[in-house]
C-alpha cells in the first residue's frame, strides 16, 4: 500500500517514513500542499497523511482540491496538526480522520488499520 506524507517539517516526515516502511508500506513525501497535489496525481496513493500548517498551500486547501476531483474523492485522508481539531474544522472538514500532534506510533498504525481496506502489512 502506498502512503503519501505531506509534511513540511523534515524530522517529522522522516519519522513517519521510517515507521511506515518498517510496517511494509511504500511512503512518499511532499514538502507542501502544491507538491502534495502533484505527487498525489503522479502516484495515486492509497492514503494521505497531510499536515495542516504548510507553506504555499495548507492542508485544508490541498484536501479541498482533491475532494473536488470526482475520480479520486474516495482516497482516505488523515489531517495532522498540533492545533485542536475543532479549530481546524472551521477551514475545512473533508478529511476522514484527524491525528493530533504529537501522536504515537500505535495511534498512527491503529488509525491506518481502520482506514485501509484489505490485508494489512
Amino acid at each position: 500500500m502506498k502512503i503519501l506524507i505531506v509534511e513540511d517539517e523534515f524530522g517529522e516526515a522522516e519519522s513517519l517514513v521510517s515507521i511506515l516502511v518498517e510496517e511494509g508500506f511504500l511512503a512518499t513525501v511532499a514538502r507542501d500542499g502544491r507538491q502534495g497535489l502533484q505527487r498525489f496525481h503522479d502516484s495515486m496513493p492509497d492514503l494521505l497523511l497531510v499536515d495542516f500548517m504548510m507553506p504555499l498551500m495548507n492542508g485544508a486547501e490541498m484536501i479541498r482540491e482533491i475532494r473536488m476531483d470526482g475520480v479520486h474523492r474516495g482516497v482516505p485522508i488523515v489531517l495532522m496538526s498540533a492545533a485542536h481539531e475543532h479549530i481546524l474544522r472551521r477551514y475545512y472538514d473533508g478529511y476522514d480522520a484527524y491525528l493530533k500532534k504529537p501522536f504515537t506510533r500505535v495511534e498512527l498504525l491503529s488509525l491506518l488499520q481502520k482506514l485501509l481496506p484489505g490485508p494489512k502489512p
